[in-house]
């Protein structure tokens, strides 16, 4: 059995997240200041409302970039695909609805459409997609396909090769 958790590590987004919150305290601050300044009373309350709010989407955008997660397991018999916080039940793949796998380079754009979990209907394709520079991708009997990133490809090759060692496609 082997089972990984993949999470959002970019220091860029890291950088990014901060500085909006640091350009949001000094906005907020100048306003003050600006009616401070001119002598004019400042109603607290729209100010107050403007705060909470920004804090609410901070806290959202937090959540959803540094709190996301893709854990995925192989056991015998089957691979669970667990998204966490918007993939509301797990989703499992029997290994006998694998028709064939294989392992190539990633891009991400033109594969799956970008990064997270991504779901195209037309084209029957499913992706989970975090990092990583290489992309399993499994298609099954229904002819969906299935592809996700490893955080470690060497161990989730050789895991894959083993339960399902006739269906790779080289």
């Amino acid at each position: 059995m082997y089972t990984e958790e993949q999470k959002i590590k970019s220091g860029f987004i890291k950088i990014a997240f901060l500085m909006a919150i640091l350009i949001s305290i000094i906005g907020i601050s100048l306003v003050v200041m600006q009616g401070n300044a001119t002598g004019e009373a400042i109603d607290l309350s729209v100010i107050y409302i403007g705060v909470a709010i920004i804090a609410v989407v901070f806290i959202l955008v937090y959540a959803a970039l540094f709190r996301t997660s893709l854990t995925i397991s192989l056991d015998d018999y089957r691979i669970t695909f667990t998204y966490f916080p918007f993939l509301r039940k797990p989703l499992t793949i029997e290994y006998n609805n694998v028709v064939s796998w294989q392992q190539r380079k990633l891009r991400s754009i033109f594969d799956y459409g970008g990064y997270g979990y991504r779901k195209d209907l037309i084209q029957k394709k499913t992706g989970f997609i975090m990092g990583g520079k290489n992309i399993f991708e499994l298609k099954l009997s229904n002819d969906r396909r299935i592809g996700f990133t490893a955080a470690n490809s060497v161990p989730m090759f050789s895991e894959l090769t083993k339960q399902l060692p006739n269906k790779q496609i080289k």
